[in-house]
Formats: structure tokens, sequence, C-alpha cells
């Protein structure tokens, strides 16, 4: 099995395979998972999980891809735990999925991109109807996922 790639290598794969997303404000997606990876601890592991946190989830790579590219199963593993298949469970469930899962790594992570998505600053001319939607989702969300985490770390 080839060598995990650096961090370096897991940005500059999650800038192609993202070029060209943006969000509502018309920033490229790429730049939530940098602000993301730099909000978490700077652990190799846990940075590159928050780089790829939505690579499998919004763009044609797949697991079976991270694994030949020598991403080890701790991070497979994570990312998979941070992957919402929409079709397979509805936010809810995948949210106590992850609150259940004791995997430390992924809900350190989905706490720093809960954070991001809550800014206030990436709301700023987006639909209101959107908004709404959004922060009616969201609601409750980042202390279920901060306890869950205070809970296996005790």
């Amino acid at each position: 099995m080839p060598e995990m790639p650096s961090i370096k290598e897991t940005r500059d794969m999650v800038f192609a395979m993202f070029d060209g997303q943006t969000d509502s404000q018309d920033v490229p997606m790429a730049l939530h998972m940098q602000r993301v990876a730099m909000a978490v601890p700077p652990d190799p592991i846990i940075v590159t999980v928050a780089w790829l946190h939505d690579i499998v989830e919004d763009t044609d790579v797949t697991f079976d891809d991270l694994h030949a590219r020598g991403y080890p199963m701790e991070v497979i593993d994570a990312v998979e735990l941070l992957t919402h298949d929409k079709k397979e469970m509805d936010y809810p469930t995948y949210i106590q999925r992850l609150c259940d899962s004791g995997n430390a790594i992924a809900l350190c992570v989905k706490i720093a991109d809960q954070r991001d998505n809550t800014n206030p600053k990436r709301w700023l001319g987006m639909n209101p109807h959107m908004a709404r939607a959004l922060s009616k989702k969201w609601d409750g969300v980042l202390p279920r996922l901060e306890q869950a985490l205070k809970e296996i770390s005790r």
C-alpha cells in the first residue's frame, strides 16, 4: 500500500476535485474544507480527514479511490462517518449515527464543519428561505456533537 498522501497532496486533490463548485456567496467550496482543516487540532490524521470530509459526498471520488491513493482506514472510516448519503438516511439520523459512533476524529471534524457552516458570514446574501431551512436543520446539532465528543474523551 502506498504511503499516506501529505496534507499538501490532499489539499491539492481537494482543490482539483471541487474546482468550479461554489457556495451561496459564489466562494469556492474548497475554501470550506480549508477553513475546517484550519479549525481542527494540528494532528495529521485529523487535518487530513478535515480536508476530505465532503469529498465523497460532493465529488466523484469514492472510498475505493481514497484507499487506492494510500489513505489509511482510520482516515477512510472517519470520512465515511462524515459522508451523509441523503438517499440512505435523513439528517437527524446521520447526526445520531455520528454521535453514537465513538469516533473522536469524525466528531472533531464535524464540530469544526458545523461551526463553519453556521458562521453568519457564510449566510450573507443567502436566499432567506434556504437560510431558514438550514437554521432549522442545524438547530441544536453543535451541542449534541460537542457532548458526544466530551463523553468519549472521558
